[in-house]
C-alpha cells in the first residue's frame, strides 16, 4: 500500500498556460486573475509582462493600437485552453476577443518568437562560386542558358534550406 501512495504522490501533473489579455487592465487585475485561477488550483502565476502599443497585436488581428499583457501560469487541475479562456472571460468580465490562452511551445507561439539574424550573401558577388567543382566566370554565369539554370537551382536549394519544415 505504501508503494501506491508514493506513486500517487509522484504522479502529480501540472499544466502550463500563457494567458494574453489585450487592452488596458484595471488596478488589481492580477489579484482577480489569481483568484479566478484558484478554481484550477493555481501553482504559479507570473507578474504580467506588458508589450508596447502595437498597431496590430500578433494574437489579436481584429484590434488596433493596443497593448497586450502576458501572464505565464501553472495549474494543478487538468483543463483545456478553451475551457480556461471561457471561464476567465466570464469571471474577469473581459471580452472573448480580448483574451487568448495558449500552451508554451505551441507552434503558434514558436512562430511569434524572434527569428534568427541571418545575413544574406549574394552568390553573384562571391568570387569562389563553382560549378561542378570548376571555377566559373561570373560574367558568363547568368549570360548562358546553362549558367542561368544552375544559378536558379542553387537559389531554390538555398531557399529550401532557409525555410525549415517545408
Amino acid at each position: 500500500m505504501g508503494d501506491f501512495k508514493k506513486y500517487l504522490a509522484e504522479a502529480v501533473k501540472q499544466y502550463d498556460f500563457i494567458i494574453k489579455i489585450a487592452g488596458d487592465l484595471e488596478e488589481g487585475f492580477e489579484n482577480k486573475l489569481e483568484m479566478a485561477l484558484q478554481k484550477f488550483e493555481v501553482a504559479n502565476l507570473s507578474a504580467g509582462k506588458k508589450t508596447p502599443i502595437q498597431s496590430v497585436p500578433l494574437d489579436f488581428p481584429q484590434l488596433t493600437n493596443e497593448t497586450v499583457t502576458v501572464f505565464d501560469t501553472t495549474v494543478n487541475y487538468p483543463t483545456t485552453q478553451e475551457v480556461l479562456k471561457n471561464y476567465l472571460s466570464s469571471f474577469l468580465n473581459v471580452s472573448m476577443n480580448n483574451i487568448r490562452v495558449r500552451k508554451p511551445g505551441e507552434p503558434y507561439e514558436e512562430y511569434q518568437t524572434q527569428p534568427e539574424d541571418t545575413t544574406y550573401e549574394s552568390k553573384l558577388q562571391d568570387g569562389e562560386y563553382q560549378y561542378d567543382n570548376t571555377e566559373v566566370n561570373k560574367d558568363e554565369l547568368v549570360v548562358t542558358e546553362k549558367g542561368k539554370e544552375t544559378f536558379l537551382q542553387s537559389l531554390a536549394k538555398e531557399a529550401k534550406e532557409r525555410q525549415p519544415g517545408d
